[in-house]
């Protein structure tokens, strides 16, 4: 569901905008509020979850196995008995409930004149599974992720193709945490270094501190082969580390 919050105007307070951080991706220079970074996602993870849902749902309803008996009872003379009856005077067998729900197995017996034709939800589809990997997959896309890390599956691929994977992923990986993820970090950091400065817990001097975020490294895939890469690579003047 959706959840939205709100407060009355005697509980809040005044924060100033330089003490809040709104990370976001500024496509234009007159942007003033930007856009999220899941902002292009959100539709396609909305439909997804319908989707699976909806189809869950009709599963359920092909997996209950009921039936249905019809009693054979001319429709005209009964709808005329129904229509003279008294109300107050209801014989129960005249008027059975109306069938709203199924339960496994079960067996209901009809009013004369009525019929009930199963419905035949084939769910899941034949092409389900590929819809879903399509959906996930668009998922993906804005934050540069593959389909394999967005739903963890790697059993359509071979080795070399989960490499290259986790080699494009790793990009754009460096690319959130260099633009998206240091950023908040040094906000983060000049707040609590002010914080400790005004409390008397630091000097002043420390304002002048420059700081330099080393996100974790990447494990490697294959260990040996790797290192001798790297190794390769550092002796060559092409990295240098």
């Amino acid at each position: 569901g959706i959840f939205y919050g709100f407060a009355r105007e005697d509980q809040g307070r005044f924060v100033p905008a330089t003490q809040i951080i709104h990370q976001v991706d500024w496509e234009r220079a007159s942007h003033t509020r930007g856009v999220p970074v899941a902002a292009t996602m959100i539709r396609e993870i909305d439909d997804l979850d319908s989707i699976l849902v909806s189809t869950r749902v009709a599963a359920r309803i092909a997996a209950m196995m009921s039936f249905v008996i019809v009693k054979n009872q001319d429709a005209e003379l009964f709808a005329r008995k129904m229509a003279n009856r008294d109300p107050n005077d209801q014989d129960p067998k005249d008027s059975e409930p109306r069938i709203e729900d199924l339960q496994p197995g079960e067996i209901n017996y009809l009013n004369a004149g009525e019929d009930m034709r199963a419905i035949e939800p084939k769910h899941p589809a034949e092409n389900f599974e590929q819809f879903v990997r399509l959906m996930s997959r668009l998922v993906g896309v804005p934050l540069g992720i593959p389909l394999e890390l967005v739903l963890l599956d790697s059993s359509l691929g071979n080795f070399s193709n989960m490499r290259g994977v986790l080699q494009q992923a790793h990009k754009a990986f460096e690319e959130i945490q260099e633009f998206s993820v240091q950023p908040v970090l040094d906000d983060v950091f000049t707040w609590w270094l002010m914080w400790q400065i005004e409390s008397g817990e630091l000097p002043k001097t420390v304002a002048e501190v420059e700081t330099k975020w080393i996100p974790p490294g990447w494990p490697y895939i294959e260990p040996a082969k790797d290192v001798s890469a790297d190794e390769i690579a550092l002796r060559i003047g092409t990295n240098s580390g």
